[in-house]
């Protein structure tokens, strides 16, 4: 199941009036936005979707949309409803630590503002529960994050007079059909995410009593490899939390 719309926020409020109450600091900072206020959420829901679905699908998994509610009741164990519960978009400027060789060059928002970055953050959480299992409806909270930011291309020169390097960078500003691939990539990533789980999962169950795996791992469904996850994956919350 998908969720109906995008919350988004914008985290930037400079300039805003104290007199302000917060839903209009809301407003004004949305319609301040560089990227939040021109994303269609209904382009980026397909798009995100879609690329969720089509990997369960590339490894295997029989999937039934809403529509087919019904039917899907019928499927036998093990069957999952998976929900996409809900999806929130922040908009920054963040700043970062660049490594050249031995060199670090660091970015500040404040210092220099040639080297702000626009940041997006993508933030999703899944519902997931197990129909028919033994003890009845076994329900999973997860929470997975993503980010698409400008992108800093750099290199090292040599002064020829001088023989000194030189660090030399550009900018390539995010743009809007990077905002589309993010959710391109985010769909396609957390559709392994949740094999993983599966996976991980009917792994944790088959271990002789009292004994856990000793790794999260990772499917590869193109390789057709299991690695160690190395700490990829759906991170699972508490339901108050």
């Amino acid at each position: 199941m998908r969720p109906e719309f995008i919350y988004k926020n914008n985290l930037m409020r400079f300039d805003l009036s104290d007199q302000m109450s917060e839903s209009e600091k809301d407003s004004v900072a949305y319609y301040r936005s560089s990227y939040l206020q021109y994303v269609s959420d209904s382009a980026f829901l397909d798009e995100y979707m879609n690329n969720f679905i089509d990997h369960l699908l590339s490894a295997g998994f029989d999937v039934y949309a809403q529509e087919y509610l019904d039917s899907f009741m019928m499927v036998g164990p093990p069957a999952y409803i998976v929900n996409v519960a809900q999806l929130q978009m922040e908009e920054s400027r963040d700043t970062s630590d660049y490594t050249l060789g031995s060199w670090i060059y660091r970015n500040d928002f404040y210092n220099s503002t040639a080297l702000s970055m626009n940041t997006l953050r993508l933030n999703s959480w899944f519902e997931v529960t197990e129909l028919n299992a033994d003890s009845g409806k076994v329900r999973k909270l997860f929470f997975a994050s993503s980010i698409a930011r400008d992108a800093v291309k750099s290199g090292l020169s040599i002064v020829p007079q001088t023989g000194e390097f030189r660090y030399q960078y550009a900018i390539d500003t995010l743009k809007l059909n990077d905002v589309y691939e993010l959710a391109r990539q985010s769909g396609k990533t957390y559709g392994a995410y949740l094999i993983d789980y599966f996976m991980n999962d009917y792994i944790r169950v088959q271990m002789p009593n009292g004994i856990l795996p000793q790794h999260y791992m990772h499917y590869d469904p193109g390789l057709h490899h299991i690695r160690d996850s190395h700490g990829e994956g759906f991170r699972e919350i508490e339901p108050d939390e």
